[in-house]
């Protein structure tokens, strides 16, 4: 278990507060919402001050109501396993899939899986430690937004 500053909690309790809304808001325009965390890190984070845990980024999407649809979540291979093990326990029968290695290298592969669904609503968490993630890889990420068939639902 990583130790963080009080930022990083705090960031992650902003992100926890952003992403129902942002549910609550797709949820009345479309039947899917689709979530991409580029560096998903560990389930569960330790303040380094208080010694208190918290729940990391994937946890928090997983827990959002009204849920995402379908998640992805990209981690280093040993990270991964152990974040795919946790995920499988605590949100059996969800949506998701963990994508092991570098987000910059896994990223077309994330994006072609969720193809049939690029029309959907999709937020994409791109919280990272320096300069990990590459612009071609927000660059692919944004020109999949720009691309969208937005299907009819009516009025």
């Amino acid at each position: 278990m990583r130790e963080w500053q009080y930022w990083t909690r705090n960031k992650l309790e902003i992100l926890a507060g952003y992403l129902p809304a942002f549910n609550t808001a797709a949820k009345n325009r479309s039947p899917e919402r689709l979530y991409i965390d580029l560096m998903a890190g560990e389930p569960v984070n330790l303040e380094r001050v208080t010694g208190e845990e918290f729940d990391g980024s994937a946890r928090l999407a997983l827990s959002t109501s009204p849920p995402f649809t379908k998640l992805a979540f990209c981690e280093m291979p040993d990270k991964a396993r152990m974040l795919n093990a946790d995920l499988r326990q605590r949100f059996p029968g969800s949506n998701f899939r963990v994508y092991p290695g570098d987000c910059n290298e896994t990223i077309d592969q994330v994006l072609a899986d969720l193809t049939p669904w690029r029309w959907a609503p999709t937020f994409v968490f791109a919280d990272q430690q320096a300069a990990e993630i590459h612009w071609d890889t927000l660059t692919k990420v944004a020109v999949l937004s720009l691309a969208r068939e937005r299907p009819s639902y009516g009025s």
